[in-house]
């Protein structure tokens, strides 16, 4: 019995409240399960919130992401999917690599060639 039932049970009820914990345990009781009886569809529905979640979390890790990294520095190796300028063009990072962009190697791909400087065409 639910705690508005119960208090209506009480009012109703020709049998005098003898026992004050005794009815706030009932009282008690009753909250709880009207509470859990709330609760319930809340919960599966955060489950299944849950379960989706960690499978587009996977599904993202799966994917490889594109990361500009700034102009290209010797020093630093790159990350497959990696972006790096250089020279004023844009390179993409095929593999794991610490060789330079646009010497003809196979772990770079040129993405953007470096355009004409900006000159006034009409002078």
């Amino acid at each position: 019995m639910d705690a508005q039932n119960l208090i209506l049970h009480r009012q109703s009820s020709e049998l005098p409240i003898n026992n004050g914990a005794e009815f706030g345990m009932e009282l008690a009781h009753g909250i709880r399960d009207f509470v859990e009886r709330k609760l319930a569809p809340l919960r599966i529905a955060v489950a299944q919130l849950e379960a989706k979640n960690a499978l587009l979390q996977a599904e993202i890790a799966a994917h490889k992401s594109v990361r500009y990294k700034g102009v290209y520095k010797d020093t630093c190796e790159y990350n497959e999917g990696d972006l790096v300028t250089m020279h004023g063009s844009l390179f993409h990072a095929n593999r794991t690599t610490k060789m330079i962009p646009g010497d003809g190697s196979k772990d770079w791909q040129l993405c953007v060639k470096k355009g004409r400087d900006g000159r006034d065409v009409s002078k």
